[in-house]
């Protein structure tokens, strides 16, 4: 389950198939605001805009990436998309905040 109090920071979310032999198959832009708001950047996924426009979540769209709020309603319609829709296998997912990404980079430089 996605919980908005998890998200400290902007970030990634790596989505994988919830099946034993799941592979990574997306991720997505997390953006948290100085009012702590958050907002998923999504391209490529209709699975995703799906789940998010059944629950009535209007996207907004910036650079060429679908953009949606994660306020109730929102996080309602990501756990629908990790839920799984019309049949399909649900999504594992991980985390990822932006500073860690960050640190990681650092690592590799000589």
């Amino acid at each position: 389950m996605v919980n908005a109090a998890d998200i400290t920071e902007s970030g990634l979310i790596n989505f994988k198939h919830a099946s034993e032999a799941g592979l990574f198959g997306h991720t997505v832009y997390i953006q948290k605001t100085m009012h702590n708001e958050l907002y998923l950047f999504n391209t490529n996924s209709p699975d995703l805009d799906i789940a998010m426009a059944l629950l009535g979540n209007e996207p907004a769209v910036s650079g060429g990436m679908t953009v949606y709020r994660l306020d109730g309603s929102g996080q309602k319609g990501l756990q629908r998309f990790l839920d799984g829709i019309d049949g399909k296998t649900g999504w594992q997912f991980a985390y990822t905040p932006a500073s860690t990404l960050k640190a990681n980079v650092q690592k590799l430089t000589p």
